[in-house]
């Protein structure tokens, strides 16, 4: 989450790490993963009972909310 915030990201993300022997090291953060039906994202989702095409949908209406200006076409 604290890489998350750092990069002022919002809706969700994914970073990942690797545990070496000095600790956790920091790899990258993915700010739209798991959009592949193979990937634990989809998966999760479902688990919860939520569709993909509204999980989906659901981050469309918060971009649009964030950025009003795309919606009115200017």
């Amino acid at each position: 989450m604290l890489a998350h915030r750092a990069m002022s990201c919002t809706g969700y993300s994914r970073s990942d790490f690797i545990v070496s022997d000095k600790g956790l090291v920091y790899l990258e953060t993915n700010t739209l993963p798991g959009l592949t039906k193979s990937s634990l994202y989809p998966k999760a989702l479902k688990a919860e009972g939520i569709e993909f095409v509204d999980f989906l949908r659901g981050l469309v209406e918060l971009a649009c909310r964030r950025v009003p200006e795309i919606v009115r076409g200017g």
